[in-house]
């Protein structure tokens, strides 16, 4: 892994890491006129939601020069916002190798970015999964059935129980697709951490040291 061993985060830098950077979306500075008591630096640094202790231009120059960013996603951008935009305008550049996101909401292929390039650790409310066979479906297609009067739709190979594709509380994360993410962390040169304060396990330790392997299912 090459890249900046720094980690501007609330964790130490260790050697292995990429540059790890904290962004948190600031909708309401949308709102506010760029002239401002401490100039446009600190407008744009209210835009960001970078740390004071983060020189944005300094991010700026990681960013030109990443060949390969993963962003790290969580709650703080679960809304649509120019934080979605400006990862499918990486992702249109060729510098965005993955989004490895906490969110179940599908706002980032909803903005623009591949399926591909979004690996979603904690599911997503778009599809139904059975719990006895794992083989998925749409969830439009589990409405329509209870639409047209089943109460409890099944799954139509093995008859066992849909619940939507969410890892809920209590249950494992997916196996392949850890694998996936661990693998696009390993690989990168640039870990945005975009809306998510990395608390939550696994993705939090990703700032911090190698991505563990993640035995298979």
């Amino acid at each position: 892994m090459t890249g900046n061993s720094c980690a501007l985060s609330p964790f130490r830098p260790v050697e292995w890491n990429p540059s790890v950077v904290m962004v948190w979306p600031d909708e309401d500075a949308l709102a506010r006129p760029e002239s401002s008591s401490d100039g446009d630096a600190g407008y744009r640094r209210r835009m960001s939601g970078l740390r004071d202790d983060v020189d944005i231009r300094q991010v700026t120059e990681w960013v030109a020069d990443a060949r390969r960013i993963v962003a790290s996603t969580g709650a703080g951008i679960s809304t649509d916002s120019v934080g979605h935009a400006a990862l499918v305008e990486w992702e249109r550049a060729g510098k965005l190798a993955a989004i490895v996101t906490q969110n179940i909401d599908g706002l980032h292929q909803r903005a623009g970015n591949s399926p591909d390039t979004v690996i979603e650790i904690h599911g997503t409310l778009y599809e139904a999964e059975c719990l006895g066979c794992a083989d998925r479906t749409g969830i439009q297609e589990v409405l329509d059935r209870v639409a047209a009067g089943e109460d409890d739709p099944a799954c139509r190979h093995c008859a066992g129980i849909l619940k939507t594709a969410t890892i809920s509380f209590g249950q494992s994360l997916h196996g392949p697709t850890l694998r996936r993410a661990a693998r696009a962390v390993a690989d990168c040169d640039l870990m945005l951490a975009v809306g998510t304060s990395l608390t939550v396990q696994p993705a939090a330790g990703w700032s911090r040291s190698p991505p563990s392997p993640v035995p298979a299912s």
